[in-house]
C-alpha cells in the first residue's frame, strides 16, 4: 500500500510578514491572489522581495476515465488522447497561455488508452491503459494506485530538482469531473447533487448521470474515508493519485 511522505510544516512568521506587506498597498489590493501569496511565502520560507516565482512547471496527468463511458460527458472517451498530445505539442488556449507565462508544460500519459509513443507526451511514467467505471467497480487495483502515487512524486521531485521553484498540478481526462466530485463529496458529507457540476456543455441528462455516478462511487467507498489511498484507488483514478 502507498505511503504518504513528510510534509515539512510552512512557516507561519513568513506568511505573517507577507500579510504585513500586502497591508501597505491596501486591503484587497492582489484579491483572491493574497491568501495564495502568503501561502507561498510560508512555504519559501521568506517574504522577500524576490517572492516571485522565476521557474513555474505545469505538470498535466492524462487518464482515461471508465465512467466516461457512462454519458457524464459531451465529449467523447478518446479526446482525453487528442487534448494531452496537442497540449504537450504546444497547441490550444491552455499552451498558448503557459507560453505567453513563461510556464513549462509537462505533459504526462499516466493512463491514457491510446498509444501516444512518438507524440511530445511523456509516456515512461504510464500505469495502466484507464481505470475502473467508479460506480461499480474500483478504479485501480492497489499496485496501479502505489505506482501511480510514486509516479507523481517522482516528478515533483525531478522538476524541483532541476530548478522549479512553484510547480503546479493538473490532470486531464473525460470525465475526471465524476470522481473528482465523488471524493470531495466523500471527504467534506455534502450530497451528491451539490457537488457535481455541469462542466463544459453538459445537457440536463449528462448531469443527472454525472450525480448518479457520483453517488455511486461514494457508496461504494464509504468505508475508506480515513485512507486518502483507498479513496483514490476506489473512487477516483491514476491521474488523480498521481496528482
Amino acid at each position: 500500500m502507498a505511503t504518504w511522505g513528510t510534509i515539512i510544516r510552512a512557516d507561519a512568521v513568513a506568511a505573517a510578514e507577507s500579510a504585513r506587506r500586502r497591508g501597505l498597498i491596501g486591503a484587497r489590493a492582489l484579491g483572491d491572489l493574497a491568501p495564495a501569496l502568503d501561502r507561498y511565502a510560508s512555504v519559501r520560507g521568506h517574504a522577500g522581495s524576490r517572492l516571485r516565482p522565476e521557474h513555474v512547471v505545469l505538470v498535466v496527468f492524462a487518464g482515461d476515465h471508465g465512467i466516461a463511458y457512462a454519458g457524464v460527458s459531451p465529449e467523447p472517451p478518446p479526446a482525453t488522447a487528442t487534448h494531452i498530445t496537442e497540449l504537450a505539442a504546444g497547441e490550444g488556449p491552455l499552451a498558448h497561455l503557459a507560453a505567453a507565462a513563461d510556464v513549462t508544460v509537462r505533459a504526462i500519459d499516466i493512463a491514457v488508452r491510446t498509444d501516444l509513443a512518438g507524440s511530445a507526451v511523456e509516456t515512461d511514467r504510464k500505469v495502466r491503459r484507464a481505470c475502473g467505471r467508479i460506480d461499480m467497480q474500483d478504479a485501480l487495483s492497489v499496485e496501479a494506485v502505489t505506482a501511480a502515487m510514486e509516479a507523481g512524486a517522482a516528478l515533483a521531485d525531478r522538476e524541483v530538482d532541476a530548478g522549479a521553484d512553484l510547480v503546479i498540478g493538473a490532470v486531464c481526462g473525460i470525465g475526471v469531473d465524476v470522481p473528482s466530485a465523488a471524493l470531495l463529496s466523500l471527504m467534506t458529507g455534502i450530497e451528491p447533487v451539490a457537488v457535481t457540476t455541469r462542466g463544459a456543455g453538459v445537457d440536463d441528462l449528462g448531469w443527472i448521470n454525472r450525480c448518479a455516478a457520483v453517488r455511486d462511487a461514494r457508496f461504494r467507498a464509504r468505508n475508506a474515508k480515513n485512507s486518502p489511498t483507498e479513496m483514490l484507488r476506489i473512487a477516483g483514478g491514476p491521474d488523480l493519485a498521481a496528482l
